[in-house]
């Protein structure tokens, strides 16, 4: 089984998910917010407003290759992403 993290930048506006993108790490990641919300003057503490957080997300695959084919089948395990804001 292979397992493979990644780290998304989301931008919600009015508990609604309006955009997410990949980064390439949390420390990018956490770079990435604090130049949004400073050009952007949010107010980290407004919950019914615009908000920007980080999460760390998972996913476990596991691979089986078939004697027949060169092709490889794979399962997509288990999905995970902490829903913590940081």
């Amino acid at each position: 089984m292979k397992v493979v993290e990644f780290v998304l930048l989301l931008y919600m506006s009015g508990g609604e998910l309006i955009e997410y993108t990949v980064r390439d790490g949390l420390s990018e990641c956490l770079s990435t917010k604090r130049t949004m919300e400073r050009n952007m003057t949010i107010d980290p503490n407004n919950a019914t407003g615009t908000r920007i957080s980080c999460q760390k997300c998972f996913f476990a695959l596991q691979i089986h290759t078939l004697k027949e084919r060169t092709t490889a089948a794979v399962s997509l395990m288990k999905v995970c992403c902490t829903f913590t804001v940081i």
